[in-house]
């Protein structure tokens, strides 16, 4: 049970579980807390650490609302709708808690929305994202460096996966714009995660050199988990 009444509060979230058809799970949970852990916060710092890609997610599922106080609006998008939404619903709440323990079982679509590499699809994630700031900006803006942070992470993202399909031009040129935007405030964020800072001070030499700092990226990370596999451990006495 999700502990919406126990703590009092307007929204009550949880972790779950990914399946698929073929029976793989996958659990979603923050590995540096117990299963039983609670995380409580106002709805506004709960907004920020979703948008750091923090403890809690924007996705629709595992989710329990006080219709008394929270009013739930889903923009018209096929892909980032549950984040607009989440903006909304969290701007609205005093108080948001969640469960580190699975309460929901999310099945996994290979040829669903989101699993999709049709670029007008994807290129929606771009679109939410500028909405997104929008409102920030406007009614919460002590979280605007997380919404750079958020729209530079699924930029990224959505350029990668539409630079697969020919002619797409005009796409990558405005993701491009929107990366080379956020990229010099996420650069210099301590809240973002190092992975994506790093990503976002390849970006001053542009995205080419973006390509190529994820290449490397990619490589030394299939070596060293050869290297931890493959070499048996040895012991040095001194």
């Amino acid at each position: 049970m999700l502990p919406l009444k126990e703590y009092d509060a307007d929204i009550a979230m949880s972790a779950y579980l990914f399946a698929w058809d073929d029976g793989r799970k996958q659990r979603t949970r923050n590995k540096e807390f117990p299963d039983n852990h609670i995380f409580t916060d106002t709805g506004k710092d709960a907004l920020g650490k979703m948008l750091y890609s923090k403890i809690y997610a924007p996705s629709s599922n595992s989710k329990l609302f006080r219709s008394s106080k929270i009013n739930v609006r889903y923009p018209q998008f096929s892909i980032g709708e549950d984040m607009l939404a989440s903006v909304d619903y969290l701007m609205q709440a005093d108080k948001v808690v969640m469960s580190n323990e699975p309460h929901y079982y999310y099945m996994q679509h290979e040829e669903s929305a989101i699993h999709s590499v049709n670029p007008d699809k994807i290129f929606q994630l771009v679109q939410t994202g500028d909405e997104m700031m929008k409102i920030v900006s406007e009614k919460c803006p002590v979280n605007k460096s997380a919404a750079a942070y958020y729209i530079v992470e699924k930029n990224m993202d959505a350029y990668f996966k539409i630079s697969t399909v020919s002619g797409q031009k005009d796409k990558l040129e405005r993701i491009k714009a929107n990366i080379k935007k956020y990229a010099p405030m996420v650069a210099a964020d301590s809240n973002a995660h190092m992975h994506i800072r790093k990503d976002c001070k390849a970006v001053r030499f542009g995205i080419p050199a973006l390509k190529a700092y994820r290449k490397a990226k990619a490589v030394t990370g299939r070596i060293i988990k050869y290297v931890t596999n493959e070499l048996p451990t040895v012991i040095v006495n001194m």
